[in-house]
């Protein structure tokens, strides 16, 4: 009962610092924009350092990256169980995705989600991310249209599936082959109502 008390606390907290829209703060703060208006109007670091610059650009992909982390290792040093790191983890990219400081708008979780799979799964993660890049920079020769005209579309589309791939595969315990599962699925999710939102 403590374990589930505990994890419940935490799942809480990871959502509230998950939320906090640091590309939102960074693009207002420097360039009085609204990034929910302008750009891509994706609330996110991509977008940020494209329309505000690139010093808030860093400033909110930095942020972005670590803001999953702080309610994650406080649970490990709690020991709780791998259960509970992965659904905290979760909590607090949902928390990005839809803020309920931005009356649950948000960005797409590809900053804080790298964070946290770099955070537990570091050569998966490295390997994925890598190629996810280079497909991502390469697409533009592809002449695609729409959703997958976006750099960061298309390598995601790459790097996300291939994360959970390897981690099937690289010699982890079972528990860690799960985690991934439970990180992007709130990108997913995310992903599947711009989608229908598109339609």
């Amino acid at each position: 009962m403590k374990t589930i008390i505990l994890t419940g606390i935490l799942i809480i907290g990871g959502y509230l610092l998950g939320a906090i829209p640091f590309s939102y703060l960074a693009g207002y703060l420097f360039k009085r924009i609204d990034l929910r208006k302008v750009g891509s109007k994706n609330v996110g670091g991509a977008n940020v350092f494209l329309q505000a610059g690139p010093i808030p650009g860093i400033i909110a992909i930095i942020l972005d990256l670590i803001k999953g982390l702080p309610f994650v290792i406080f649970a490990k040093n709690l020991k709780l169980p791998s259960i509970s790191l992965f659904l905290i983890a979760a909590s607090a990219v949902a928390g990005h995705n839809w803020s309920i400081y931005l009356r649950f708008a948000g960005g797409q979780g590809l900053g804080t989600s790298s964070g946290l799979l770099f955070y537990f799964l570091p050569k998966e993660f490295l390997i994925s991310a890598t190629i996810g890049i280079i497909i991502g920079f390469t697409s533009p020769l592809l002449k695609m249209k729409g959703w997958f005209s976006s750099k960061i579309h298309c390598g995601a589309l790459v790097a996300i599936p291939l994360i959970l791939i390897l981690s099937l595969f690289f010699p982890n315990p079972f528990y860690m082959k799960l985690c991934p599962f439970f990180i992007v699925f709130p990108i997913g999710i995310k992903q599947l109502q711009l989608i229908i939102k598109r339609i």
